[in-house]
């Protein structure tokens, strides 16, 4: 734990921070004349989702509803677990499916609590990178998957090119963190652009969009053929 006197002085250090670069990106912008779209990271393109393709999608309040509204069937995967808290949420809510979780790390996930879903067969969990192991996975072997690892352009582009195959036609892939910015790491974040080619390239089509209080929004898309 941090002594309280360091963590306000890493606060102020952060604001001040923040101050520098909102600054700096507003003397970048009237100087250059255009906004600057690099702080975003190389390969981040604005990729319209077609209108037909939104046609039938709904808004919901939290992602928790969006599991809600899953069907409680057949194997589920999770891409990205950390403590494991979320795939209990899952498991609790949707009690017929068997839950696969694939994460690069497993020392900060909470064995003790979860072990009763490990002991019955309906947590299995998976150590590695998340396309490697989820490549491993038959064609339509599931029937949703839920994708929260590495929010990098090109590893939720990786993701997104396996799992398209990996998940049953009719079934959705659900992408946590739908934005391009993360504002409590002041990072970019790619999971928006990457979902956004996916549904303009290939039969998917958007069907939930799951609201966030601070911009960290959840949408799913369902795989037509």
């Amino acid at each position: 734990m941090i002594p309280s006197n360091q963590t306000d002085a890493l606060r102020q250090q952060v604001l001040a921070r923040l101050e520098e670069l909102r600054t700096s990106v507003a003397a970048y912008a009237q100087s250059a004349r255009q906004p600057a779209q690099f702080i975003l990271g190389e390969g981040m393109r604005g990729i319209t989702i077609p209108a037909a393709k939104l046609a039938h999608c709904r808004v919901l309040p939290n992602r928790e509803a969006i599991i809600q509204d899953m069907p409680d069937r057949g194997n589920v995967v999770e891409l990205g677990t950390q403590t494991g808290s979320f795939a209990r949420f899952i498991l609790s809510q949707r009690p017929n499916i068997t839950l696969f979780a694939i994460d690069i790390d497993y020392s900060h996930f909470a064995y003790d609590s979860l072990q009763p879903f490990i002991a019955s067969g309906r947590l299995r969990l998976i150590e590695g990178s998340s396309w490697d192991e989820l490549a491993k996975f038959p064609e339509n072997f599931f029937s949703w998957i839920y994708i929260d690892a590495s929010h990098f352009l090109d590893n939720v582009r990786r993701d997104l090119a396996v799992a398209r195959s990996r998940v049953s036609i009719g079934g959705h892939l659900i992408c946590n963190d739908y934005t391009v910015w993360s504002p409590f790491e002041a990072t970019p974040y790619g999971v928006l652009p990457a979902v956004n080619e996916c549904v303009a390239r290939y039969d998917f089509d958007v069907t939930h969009l799951a609201l966030h209080p601070f911009g960290y929004h959840d949408i799913a898309l369902c795989r037509r053929s």
